[in-house]
This record gives C-alpha cells, structure tokens and sequence, in this order.
C-alpha cells in the first residue's frame, strides 16, 4: 500500500514484470496482487493500464504451469475488461485458440470463461455470435481433452450469459457433442468430467430450450452415469441434478420424454438401494434422525430428487413409471430392495395423491406392509411409507382402516425394538391423529375434528405415551422425546375437553421437566421447548371442561410463574426456543 501510494507507476511496472518470474509461486502471487492493487480498485487510471497493454499477451509461455498460465490469463483479460476493449482481446483470444500447443488452446477458452464472468456487453455478444459459435465449435473438436474440457466450460458459461433466448439457441447443435465431451471427461478425468455436469446444470436452468431435440439422449446419458457406482456421490449427484434443473424450468419438454420411465426412474430407485451402515443394523440403530436427513449419500440425495421431480412431472407419468416397480420390490428377497420400494412409496405420496386415492384399499395394504416386515430397516421405511401415506390420503384412511393400523402401530411403540423404530412408529402415529384435525387456515371455519377414528384407542394409546416418554428420558432420545410430545399435544387437541380425565397423568410431569431439566444443552433447550408448547395444547384442550378444574386453576398459576422466571432469567437469549 505504502509503495503504491509513493510511485504507483513503478510499483505496477516492477509487479507486471514479476508476473512472468521463473518461479511458479512468485509468478502466482503476482498476479494476485496485481488484480488486488490494480484491476479491482477505481483509482487506476486507464493511461497507467495503456502503458502495459500491448505487452500483455508477451507474458505467456506455453511450458509454464496451468496454474501460472490461468492465472496470467486472468491478469490480461480483466486489463482489457478494465479498458472496456473487448474487440482488441476477442481477436487475440481468436488468435490463441489456433495456437499450435494445447496448453495456450486451453488458455484461450479458459480465458474467454472469464470474459464472459466479468461480462460481455450483450450488444457485443451479438455481434460476434458467428465468432462465438465458431471458436467453441473449433475447441469442441480439439484432439486436446482439456482443451474440449475448457471450451466446453466456456461455451457453458457464454450461453447462460445471454438474456436473449433466440441467441442461446442457435447454439442447439452443438449440444449433442456437448453430451459426448462430457462422456468422454468422466471417463478421462472425473473431475473434469463433473465440471462438465455442472455447466450442463446451469444450461439447463437457464435456456431449456436448447435441449428440445436432445432430450431423449440426455436422460439416457444422466441415467448410466447416475447407475455408475465407479463414479463419487457428487458426481451421480450432479448427473440427476441435470434433469431436475431441465424439469423445473421446462416441465412440458420433459413429460414427453418417454425414457424417463424406463430409465431416469428406475436410476434413481438403484440409487436409494445403496444405503449406508449396510452390515451394520447397529450402528445404523444409532444414526440420529437429522443425520438421516442432511447426509448426501446416494439413498439419500434420490429419495430426495424423487420427492422433488414427482412433484414437477406429475402423477401420470410417475405412477405409470413406478407402480410395477414397487410391486417388485416390496416383494423382494433383498431387503435392500424391499426397503427401497417402501421409501419409494412413500416419497411419492404427495405427488400421486389422487391417482393413489382412486384404489385407496390397495394403496394403504402396500402402504401398510412394510411395517410387519422381519427386517428393522425394511419396517423403518415401512412405517415412515406409512406416516406419508396417511397424511396424504387423510382423514379417508384414518375413518377406514383404523383398525388394520393403530393396533399394529400401538404394538410397536409397546414392543422392545429399536428406539429409532418406536421413534418411527409414534411419528406415523402423530400423522394419523394430526391429520383428523381439519384446521381452516384462512380462520374463517371452524376446525373439523374427526374423533371417531381414535375414539377406541384413547386409552392404550396415552398410555404407549406415558411409558415411551419415560424411556425416552430414561435413555435421553431426544426424537422419542419430541414425537411424544408431539403425540400427546395432537390427542388433547383432538378430543379437546374429553382429554380431562387424562390430564393428571401428564400435567405434573410436565410441569416437572419445566423444573428440573438444565437449560443448558441443546437437546435440553429443546425438551423444554416442546414441553411448554404441550403444557399449552392441554390447557387449551380442556380450558372449557369441569372435571379436574381445581388442578386445573392450580397449574394454571403454577405454570404462569415458572414461565415468568424463565421470560426474566439472564440466561435465556432471543434466540431461545423456549421464548419463540
């Protein structure tokens, strides 16, 4: 700083000189600080950069190292940029693409790639599209894979610069050698390969169009690549995220692509096979729900692309894609497979709620069937197959086949099986009774309640909570703890001043929790949390009934002045759950 402020001309000289010094790590540095000091700062006057213009290009040296030779790349684009002289560096970058050593072809794209970053004048862009379209065709054809690679990445990033879709797509035909470049990267070089995959991402999300007459291609290219287990997670990932970028912008192309059935989803079923912790049934019993949750596995990133996609293609296509495939797996020897049918099922739950709702008996039996199943894993994604299901086809399923489910649920939050099991099976519990509750959002009806589906349950059912919540505590689970509550809160809203009778049974251990656990931890925090928010459900529930009123009153003043410490301690911040 204190040099520049001195004689900022000499300064940029002795720097600019360094930019080609014999050492690698110099010449790198350089750069760097020439672009910090000179190129992205206002106070450079244009006249210093005209000094240095026309010995830009003298810098490269094609038997420098890639890194230099980018970097000094970027040093002369952003001086061309910085004196808005565009047509000057075009030519020149033209010029090196024609260059007989591959490492300055390579050069040339990767600095176009950043022309384009720094911005291209789309008046420019226009102007030059034969140029444009020329010069990517040529190093598309290169014998150089890192130079297809490069111009690939450029021809990329020069399409989703244009605003003007009838621009982007008189670059259509270049798209099918797009998809073999990007082939023959991730056979070379993985790495590479991936940067291709996610240029097409960005294609794709941008101008959908260009992939019109490809598509059929382009979904049997995403879907080898996605069954490929030779390939890293991120890669397959990026591979699906392909045609999900295409389907969210471009719905219609996508839905007429008739592979998609025989290939895309069928890809990502074999994706949601390969789970984690595979020989392992313990160390899986251990895994914590929001683990499951944020992991990017393979299972996980397909259950989580088969969500999304349903959603956007619609229940026609998906159903007719997959309602044989999960008859077979749910039948299957593997419990892999098995497994796999029931999240499948699951997942498309909200997609396919009315073509499921057409046959609701044969929907809630394949629904239902994984929840016997002999594997833990197999019954887990029977059970979490079963809460989704329930939810979407509510309050229909509860009123009609109550007594094929609660039982079986009650019994497996009473047997002596996995936490993470239990935890399961209370969640789908918490599903079946939500959904009896129908809440008018707009607060214009009232709320509909429909109790006769629980009515016969009441009892075994806050009894399965009573016992769960204290082995919850016992073994400190936390998701037990919350599904619980959960339950318990959903019950008294149900059946609102019928919920009474039951109230001794949980209030005073809730109010005990508010006592007595730390407010230290998070899983503390939030035990505290979730009990005061069904302290509230069951003082709401029963505010109006007469039995237990005096325990009632009792608690009421009880709970306003716990609460009232809590709103004052020094410990408690904003962000606190127990205050939101």
């Amino acid at each position: 700083e204190t040099a520049k402020e001195q004689d900022s001309q000499k300064l940029m000289e002795e720097m600019f000189a360094a930019l080609n010094n014999t050492d690698d790590q110099v010449a790198n540095l350089a750069c760097v600080l020439f672009k910090k000091y000179f190129l992205e700062t206002e106070t450079t006057p244009k006249e210093t950069l005209q000094v240095l213009q026309e010995k830009l290009f003298e810098i490269i040296d094609p038997g420098r190292a890639p890194i230099v030779l980018h970097a000094q790349g970027s040093v002369i684009v952003k001086v061309f940029a910085k004196l808005e002289d565009f047509r000057t560096l075009l030519d020149k970058i033209i010029e090196l693409s024609k260059h007989e050593n591959a490492a300055v072809r390579e050069l040339s794209y990767h600095m176009l790639d950043i022309l384009v970053d720094v911005h291209i004048p789309q008046e420019l862009a226009s102007e030059y599209i034969s140029s444009f379209k020329e010069i990517f065709k040529q190093g598309l054809s290169d014998s150089d894979l890192k130079v297809k690679v490069a111009s690939f990445k450029a021809t990329s990033s020069f399409i989703t610069s244009l605003s003007d879709n009838t621009l982007a797509l008189q670059f259509s035909d270049i798209v099918e050698g797009l998809l073999s470049i990007m082939i023959d990267a991730l056979k070379e070089d993985e790495n590479a390969g991936k940067a291709t995959l996610e240029s097409f991402i960005d294609m794709a999300d941008f101008h959908p169009d260009l992939f019109k007459e490809y598509g059929t291609t382009l979904v049997d290219v995403v879907s080898q690549i996605m069954l490929n287990t030779d390939f890293e997670d991120g890669t397959r990932s990026s591979a699906k995220e392909i045609l999900l970028s295409l389907a969210n912008k471009a719905p219609g192309v996508v839905r007429k692509l008739e592979n998609l059935k025989t290939d895309f989803y069928p890809a990502l079923f074999k994706m949601i096979t390969e789970v984690t912790n595979e020989d392992d049934i313990e160390e899986w019993a251990k895994e914590k729900e929001e683990e499951d949750i944020t992991r990017s596995d393979p299972h996980a990133v397909a259950r989580e692309a088969l969500l999304r996609f349903s959603r956007i293609v619609g229940e026609n296509i998906t159903i007719e894609a997959s309602i044989d495939l999960i008859k077979t797996a749910i039948t299957d020897e593997d419990w892999k497979k098995r497994q796999a049918g029931y999240y499948y099922l699951g997942y498309i739950a909200e997609s396919c709620k009315k073509i499921l709702s057409k046959d609701l008996e044969e929907t809630m039996r394949l629904s239902a069937a994984g929840v016997v199943d002999s594997h833990p894993r197999v019954q887990y994604a029977g059970l979490t197959c079963l809460g989704l299901m329930i939810t979407e086809q509510a309050p229909k399923a509860q009123k009609k086949y109550h007594a094929e489910i609660m039982p079986q649920l009650m019994s497996i939050m009473k047997s002596d099986c996995y936490m993470k099991i239990k935890t399961q099976a209370t969640s789908a519990a918490v599903s079946f009774v939500r959904e009896l509750i129908q809440v008018d959002e707009q607060g214009i009806e009232e709320t509909e309640r429909e109790v006769g589906a629980i009515e016969g349950y009441t009892d075994d059912l806050l009894n399965c909570c009573a016992d769960l919540f204290t082995d919850a505590i016992e073994k400190d689970y936390p998701a037990l703890q919350e599904e619980v509550l959960a339950l318990i809160s959903c019950i008294a809203t149900l059946i609102e001043e019928k919920f009474a009778v039951f109230y001794p049974k949980f209030m005073p251990g809730l109010i005990q929790i508010i006592q007595n656990t730390p407010n230290e931890t998070v899983h503390q925090k939030d035990l505290r949390s979730n009990t005061i928010q069904t302290i509230g459900f069951l003082m709401d529930a029963i505010k109006n009934s007469e039995e237990n009123m005096d325990q009632f009153k009792d608690d009421a003043k009880n709970i306003v002045e716990i609460f009232s410490q809590i709103l004052t301690s020094d410990d408690i911040k904003e962000e606190d759950p127990q205050v939101t």
